[in-house]
């Protein structure tokens, strides 16, 4: 197997799981909401784009590691592999985006009548697109 074919099917391995990220993702918006709006959709494929970002960077750390070998010039040096970075802020955006399509657990579980707010703050909690 050619070094282009490994990276195909990686890529379509890898593109693989981000779709079934966002297929669990897609079924709890339409179990919460009953449908899934427009608004919804596009959140759900910029979903599926940063998971798969995720999942590139994680396998690049679980291949060369957290620190990685390079070489500048006639000096080979090691350095901080930067998919550690990349990695967890696609897992950032990711929880940003759970959150703007309302799916956080932490607002699910709290009841108007437990977390101590007032109609201000539950008419900001409503989830109206």
């Amino acid at each position: 197997m050619t070094e282009k074919q490994a990276r195909e099917e990686r890529m379509r391995r890898l593109t693989r799981d981000a779709c079934l990220v966002r297929a669990q993702v897609e079924q709890q918006v339409l179990d919460h909401y009953g449908a899934v709006l427009s608004g919804h959709r596009a959140l759900l494929d910029a979903l599926q784009d940063v998971e798969l970002t995720r999942l590139e960077a994680a396998e690049d750390v679980a291949e060369k590691g957290l620190r990685e070998r390079y070489s500048n010039g006639r000096q080979s040096l090691e350095r901080k592999n930067p998919a550690t970075d990349i990695m967890l802020r696609a897992a950032a955006t990711e929880a940003k985006i759970i959150s703007a399509l309302g799916l956080n657990k932490r607002k699910q579980a709290a009841t108007p009548a437990t977390d101590g707010g007032d109609a201000a703050d539950d008419a900001e909690d409503m989830d109206i697109y």
